[in-house]
């Protein structure tokens, strides 16, 4: 999903979006197609091979 899509799913700002997905890459937690405009970010193979934990993390804190 691109960071438009995000901020538009979320109803939250594109430059928000934008500042939590640059951290989020930079924790390598989610990785970027090799596009720059419109690219689509996707789990990284940590996360993805942890999503247990994530989903659990997320019911603790009541998100999901």
């Amino acid at each position: 999903m691109n960071a438009n899509k995000i901020a538009t799913v979320l109803n939250l700002d594109h430059k928000t979006i934008d500042h939590h997905v640059k951290i989020l890459s930079k924790n390598e937690l989610v990785v970027k197609a090799e596009k720059d405009y419109g690219a689509e970010y996707q789990l990284s193979q940590i996360m993805k091979d942890n999503h247990i934990v994530l989903e659990e993390i997320m019911q603790k804190i009541g998100t999901k």
